[in-house]
């Protein structure tokens, strides 16, 4: 079970299968601010699948945590007019999601963004500068997605008393 932190207020990431959720049989995620809970569609193995299920997982997530996002900056229900929240508009959450990787690989390029190190709770100390550095060179050299996820699967993490680690 995973945990992201939303703005200081700390969400619990679960997976789950449509037998164990009936909401899954309609959405592939869903967020749940009143319990601070994103669950995400377990997906079994099936030849119609996408090919790349991981990273289908991930844009799913991203998108899941945009929702989180809105909802504890006050604006899940903001906005109310004829059609709804423009927060909860699918289609700008999945913009926002689809487009995030590249909008932090195009501030990264050209030094418009300022990526502070991070200690989260079990003393994880991740050295995101390196990690931006990284993605600028991978930019230079390839394709954003094929060297940004390279990079990222072999970035070096040290971690201190972390459950699990070593």
């Amino acid at each position: 079970m995973q945990k992201v932190n939303v703005l200081g207020t700390e969400y619990t990431i679960i997976d789950k299968t449509e037998k164990e959720d009936e909401r899954l049989k309609k959405y592939d995620g869903y967020c749940d601010s009143s319990t601070k809970t994103i669950v995400l569609l377990k997906y079994e193995d099936d030849p119609m699948n996408k090919e790349d299920m991981s990273y289908f997982r991930k844009q799913i997530l991203r998108h899941e945590i945009i929702h989180a996002f809105l909802s504890e900056s006050g604006l899940e229900a903001s906005g109310n007019s004829f059609g709804g929240s423009w927060a909860q508009n699918e289609e700008m959450v999945d913009w926002i999601a689809i487009q995030a990787p590249k909008l932090f690989a195009a501030f990264s390029e050209v030094d418009a963004i300022e990526l502070p190190t991070h200690t989260n709770t079990c003393k994880i100390k991740i050295d995101v500068e390196s990690i931006a550095e990284g993605i600028r060179k991978a930019i230079a050299k390839e394709t954003i997605g094929q060297k940004v996820r390279s990079y990222l699967n072999t970035a070096v993490f040290q971690s201190e008393k972390c459950p699990g680690g070593s």
